[in-house]
């Protein structure tokens, strides 16, 4: 989203991205916890002219619903209008997005580059690129160093971002701490005779202590 609009204010953009092209490749299932979409996000996507494609994937949310260890389901709306926020699934979300952003002729992309390093003050960044990817990013296998010269950077490179540790060690003094936490994306199939077990307009959660389960 960010290179698309980027190339609608006249830059020329160049997107590095660690997977193969959400555009030309299955999704991988494995984690990927649902995106929600609320007033903010779909201003941005109609601007780019997205909304509509991605409105057709969506599942509309009215609120939540809270299963309790015991008691009856609580149910708790996002508004007394009754405004709903929307939910897609993340992986049929970045398909949409990769084939936009390959119709831009001012986005260059490159898939399958692990960034490795950062030079902020030659303005130089390094890459592993890779022939081939799998399931788990963090197994690409590194087929070619890539040095790359940049002017302005904007670093998206996740949780353990190289770009941010790079950034931070070269101008502040800070203390960094992870969570005790991980997550993992299950389905709940449906009824033997047809249909779902949960209301599709709830967002539904079960607060357990430290286990937290939420369903879409």
């Amino acid at each position: 989203v960010t290179a698309i609009g980027l190339a609608r204010l006249g830059y020329r953009v160049k997107l590095f991205d660690l997977r193969e092209d959400p555009a030309t490749t299955l999704p991988d299932r494995g984690r990927s916890v649902n995106v929600v979409l609320s007033a903010r996000g779909w201003k941005l996507l109609q601007t780019l002219g997205l909304s509509d494609e991605i409105q057709k994937i969506c599942t509309p949310l009215v609120g939540r619903a809270v299963h309790p260890w015991r008691g009856e389901i609580r149910e708790q709306a996002y508004s007394s209008q009754g405004d709903q926020i929307w939910c897609v699934e993340r992986p049929r979300l970045h398909q949409i997005l990769a084939r936009a952003v390959a119709r831009v002729d001012e986005i260059e992309c490159h898939w399958l580059h692990q960034l490795e390093s950062v030079d902020l003050d030659q303005k130089l960044i390094y890459l592993a690129r890779s022939s081939t990817g799998n399931e788990d990013a963090n197994e690409h296998i590194s087929t070619e160093q890539v040095q790359e010269s940049y002017k302005r950077l904007l670093g998206t490179d996740g949780a353990f971002s190289v770009a941010r540790s790079q950034l931070l060690h070269h101008t502040f003094d800070f203390q960094q701490k992870y969570l005790d936490v991980a997550y993992r994306e299950m389905q709940i199939p449906s009824h033997q005779e047809g249909g779902p077990h949960l209301a599709l307009d709830r967002f539904h959660v079960w607060p357990r202590g430290r286990l937290f389960l939420g369903a879409f």
